[in-house]
């Protein structure tokens, strides 16, 4: 316990030390976001703030011998790209070209999985990532979430089912908690840009796939709900105005919150991040005590899915109204 807490404390001071260099270095080269008709800020920001997540598992790599080599090159490699495209633009094209590439090296390091299951797994994670990228935009939203999502999965870890070392969770939390330092404010100092939200969503594919590869449990799929409904509602609507969903657009509900209702940044990043922490624990709950019930467990989920949907469309309804 002493090592792991060296460890916590030398790399939250490095990493502490990384952010704000790279701060200095983005204001010289102007790796920053300006603010248009889309946006939901209306100051010039930092962006690429959210380098530090991959940063982090860099560290986590190099001091525990590599354990996760294929997933570790397939983070490495959808972080430059998304690193590159948050400086100078890449075709949509290139972007998923590589996030396949990534993901097909994610499922190569989880073994043993049938050809037409892999199918799914890297259409359903290639939509994860993108939908979780979608969702990054207003302060704080991807920081409380992800922080949200983390802390679930290490109690899951910790105390129902030991899938993965903890301290790749750790190494994640401690970026998050830091970057969440200088992002949620009323005015942000930087924003995650898509190397953040793009590598957490990788990362949080990885952690989810093997814990319900290990439990044969989909219903731990509930804690990544809310960004979900929101990100598959947002695109139907979208496709239904025949719009191309992979523009920039400010259509999701939490924009709705913040720009037509004029709710705060933080507050909205709160209601989302607390929703889902509620949905979290209660899906913990069911996981723990309906162990032997099938019957028990999958009719709390068709319930919570009916109670969460019913919810989000009513709120929407109402936003649309005002």
């Amino acid at each position: 316990m002493q090592v792991q807490l060296i460890q916590i404390a030398g790399l939250t001071i490095l990493l502490f030390i990384f952010i704000n260099v790279y701060f200095i270095i983005a204001g010289k080269f102007n790796i920053i976001d300006i603010p248009n008709h889309r946006s939901s800020h209306s100051k010039v920001t930092i962006r690429g703030g959210g380098i530090i997540v991959p940063v982090a598992f860099i560290i986590y790599e190099i001091v525990n011998d590599f354990p996760y080599p294929c997933f570790f090159a397939g983070l490495i490699l959808i972080s430059i790209v998304s690193f590159t495209d948050d400086i100078i633009g890449l075709s949509s094209k290139l972007r998923l070209g590589v996030q396949v590439l990534s993901v097909l090296l994610m499922i190569f390091d989880t073994g043993g999985i049938p050809v037409y299951v892999a199918v799914i797994i890297l259409f359903v994670i290639t939509g994860f990532i993108n939908g979780y990228n979608f969702m990054d935009g207003i302060n704080g939203m991807t920081g409380v979430y992800s922080l949200v999502l983390a802390l679930s999965l290490l109690y899951v870890n910790e105390f129902q089912i030991h899938y993965i070392d903890t301290g790749v969770i750790i190494y994640i939390i401690i970026p998050v908690i830091i970057f969440l330092v200088y992002n949620f404010r009323t005015a942000a100092k930087c924003f995650a840009g898509d190397v953040g939200s793009v590598s957490l969503a990788y990362i949080f594919s990885f952690l989810i796939l093997l814990l319900v590869l290990k439990t044969g449990e989909v219903c731990y799929l509930f804690m990544v709900s809310v960004y979900g409904i929101d990100v598959v509602f947002t695109i139907i609507k979208r496709i239904r105005l025949k719009q191309n969903i992979l523009e920039a657009h400010r259509m999701h509900l939490y924009q709705y919150l913040v720009n037509e209702s004029g709710i705060s940044h933080k507050s909205v990043s709160l209601l989302y991040g607390g929703t889902q922490a509620l949905i979290n624990i209660l899906t913990i709950l069911i996981m723990k005590y309906s162990t032997n019930n099938i019957v028990l467990k999958y009719s709390f989920c068709i319930i919570m899915s009916v109670v969460v949907l019913l919810i989000y469309t009513r709120i929407r309804r109402r936003i649309s109204e005002i």
